[in-house]
């Protein structure tokens, strides 16, 4: 997690007007000449207070509207029962969040005609359907029963309101001291190098809040100073300065979609010392 305050830093500091391109920032320090200039980054995090909480955790699913084009047919996988009765998939079943009516009703759920016997229609929603074109909707058992038997060949689109799966979403909040080491060939470049860090950082509250912090002060600055660094079979000279800001980060991670699909069918029996087994889920 902690690896994210680094990587917006980074990405912050390459941003027009860049300071230095995002692969001369990160969390270690020069190791050859040709690594310079660069800013290497340190945290140093504050201890968690009252109860240390720190990760606040909500769900992640999403309120969605599903189309599907289905084809009036009793065999193979298809979600017709029978002639009159078709099951709604994907589950769970849910209401229009625009919906105004106290139950469901043609803004939740819509079937329409839209291939085969007869002129593409809509179908009309009733508690007590009589046509082919009436459907009543079972909402308990996510199921329409229709007046009339369909004509096996037709196409009908159905929508309904129904949840997208994702994963929870975690909200992570970070806080302490930054350290910024600012590396240089020269103390010419240094100095421009320090100054542009410390400009981008003092820059748009904004550019900074949508980049997850929502507090960077700066807290110290030191000397820059002339350093022997150890390289590959040898040691090369460079300049650094660090720089040191307090700053408070936040991010929220998660809520990719779940691979998680609708449930079919769950197998429970109880042998005979009555120890549950469950049967593997079936989804689609």
């Amino acid at each position: 997690m902690m690896t994210l305050v680094v990587d917006s830093l980074a990405n912050l500091l390459a941003a027009p007007p860049s300071v230095l391109p995002s692969g001369r920032v990160g969390d270690r320090g020069p190791a050859t000449p040709g690594d310079l200039p660069a800013v290497a980054v340190s945290l140093t995090l504050d201890s968690p207070r009252g109860t240390g909480i720190g990760e606040f955790l909500r769900e992640g699913h999403q309120l969605t509207q599903h189309t599907t084009v289905v084809d009036v047919a009793t065999t193979g996988d298809t979600p017709f029962e029978d002639l009159q009765t078709l099951r709604l998939l994907p589950l769970p079943l849910k209401r229009n969040p625009a919906s105004t009516t106290a139950g469901f009703s043609d803004a939740d759920l819509s079937v329409r005609r839209v291939a085969g016997s007869g002129s593409p229609v809509g179908y009309r929603m009733t508690e007590r359907p009589v046509a082919r074109e009436d459907f009543a909707l079972e909402a308990a058992a996510a199921r329409l029963r229709f007046g009339a038997p369909q004509v096996p060949g037709d196409r009908l689109e159905v929508t309904h309101w129904t949840l997208a799966f994702r994963d929870d979403i975690v909200s992570v909040r970070h806080a302490g001291m930054l350290e910024l080491d600012v590396w240089a060939n020269d103390p010419t470049e240094l100095a421009a190098l320090a100054r542009s860090v410390e400009r981008k950082l003092a820059g748009s509250r904004e550019d900074l809040r949508g980049r997850g912090f929502a507090r960077l002060v700066p807290a110290g600055l030191r000397a820059a100073a002339r350093s022997e660094q150890p390289g590959s079979g040898a040691t090369f000279v460079a300049w650094r300065q660090t720089l040191a800001y307090r700053f408070a980060f936040e991010a929220e991670l998660g809520g990719a979609e779940s691979s998680g699909g609708a449930i079919l069918r769950i197998d429970v029996h109880a042998n005979g010392e009555i120890q549950e087994t469950f049967g593997v889920p079936r989804t689609r």
